[in-house]
């Protein structure tokens, strides 16, 4: 009888009017059976069918916020593993990035290795996507766990995200009356920059005047502390947007800075730091630079003054959208 009642939610779902509500009313017990050996499968083939009525994002977030609320590790891990097959059949476009990586991590810490598991699978197919800046995220977690993230990252290289074989065929309904509209999915995002779709933080009201004078100070040490601050606000917001205050300038009053140790202290905090808001072709560059000794300063400064330009032109770029 219940592998009767998915397959209608299936049916219904493909073939009738189906809308967000309906979805709302479904989902719940949907997720409650996806970790069931006999009627697992109906449930994973329902909810792709509500993908294709309801769209993936939304559909995939109700899925992983209802798995997590309960606490049975069989349907934590199934529903992940459902989430990484549906991204590879619907493709990236408009998956919210930050909430499932938020929950990513939240599988992370499982007790169970089977959640831990599929969380890694997952991973794995958002790197197809998403590629290295991917990793920024997770360079917090125990080196055990993220030696088996890098692993399955590894194993994904060179690979190329496969063409999607299904899309949103209509827009749910929503209640305040709105028509549904057909929706095409473009192909995981294709044409897209990946880096449009992660989330970014304004930290322009954490770049104080007080920060910026320190970073002009013409004491080194309280120079290098209002670096050591501004590094870390960008470090936590791991993604900033173009508001970033008068930081651009309080930085380029050091790119001539007399202290060696400092300067190249810059070039570390930008690579490490910055490195997502950078195309990758620079990243041999910073990585030459930093190892530069004093014997070659005047070559540091040459090149570092070319890279700074690159650099500028680039985020001024970016602003410009």
């Amino acid at each position: 009888v219940m592998q009767m009642k998915l397959h209608i939610v299936a049916l219904v779902a493909q073939r009738g009017q189906f809308s967000k509500t309906s979805a709302s009313v479904v989902l719940d017990g949907l997720v409650d059976k996806i970790g069931d050996v006999k009627c697992g499968g109906n449930a994973k083939t329902a909810l792709m069918a509500i993908g294709e009525a309801c769209s993936l994002p939304w559909t995939a977030e109700q899925i992983v916020s209802l798995a997590f609320a309960q606490k049975n590790p069989k349907n934590q891990a199934e529903s992940l593993n459902w989430l990484a097959n549906a991204m590879k059949e619907f493709g990236f476009a408009g998956i919210n990035v930050k909430g499932f990586i938020n929950n990513v991590k939240t599988a992370l810490g499982a007790t169970n290795p089977a959640v831990r598991t599929a969380a890694i699978t997952l991973l794995g197919v958002m790197y197809l996507y998403m590629g290295q800046p991917l990793r920024m995220f997770f360079e917090d977690e125990k080196p055990a766990l993220l030696a088996q993230i890098d692993a399955e990252f590894e194993k994904m290289q060179g690979q190329s995200p496969p063409a999607p074989i299904r899309s949103t065929k209509k827009a749910a309904a929503e209640e305040e009356g709105e028509e549904a509209t057909e929706q095409d999915e473009d192909g995981g995002g294709a044409g897209q920059d990946i880096m449009d779709l992660l989330p970014r933080a304004d930290i322009s009201d954490k770049i104080t005047s007080d920060l910026v004078s320190k970073i002009g100070d013409k004491n080194w040490k309280i120079r290098k502390e209002g670096l050591d601050e501004a590094a870390a606000i960008i470090s936590e917001a791991k993604f900033v947007t173009a508001s970033i205050g008068d930081l651009p300038l309080a930085l380029k009053g050091r790119l001539c800075d007399s202290n060696k140790i400092l300067v190249r202290g810059i070039v570390v905090r930008l690579r490490v730091s910055s490195v997502s808001c950078i195309t990758s072709c620079f990243s041999n560059t910073f990585n030459i630079l930093v190892f530069m000794t004093g014997n070659e300063l005047g070559y540091f400064h040459l090149c570092f003054s070319m890279v700074s330009l690159l650099f500028l032109f680039w985020f001024l770029l970016r602003r410009s959208f």
